[in-house]
């Protein structure tokens, strides 16, 4: 009569808890795979537009004298969006 039970649950669930727990757990590790590669593309992405923010800002002030402050405020208007 239990074999029977067992069975019945076997045809409706066809995987034991551990099985489920096995298959989600892959499920998840394929789908994070492709968020981790993306994450460090954009990593790399952006210190690169840091660098070339760095790089702008270093040519804009180069040659310029005058009050510090002045100064500062001048270059930071390169980086005003247009």
């Amino acid at each position: 009569m239990t074999e029977g039970k067992h069975l019945a649950l076997r045809i409706i669930a066809p995987h034991t808890l551990s099985e489920v727990a096995i298959l989600i757990e892959n499920v998840g590790v394929r789908k994070a795979w492709p968020a981790i590669l993306s994450t460090l593309m954009l990593g790399i992405l952006a210190d690169g537009l840091i660098a070339f923010g760095a790089m702008l800002y270093s040519v804009s002030i180069t040659g310029l004298e005058g009050r510090f402050g002045a100064v500062r405020l001048l270059v930071s208007l390169v980086f005003l969006p247009r």
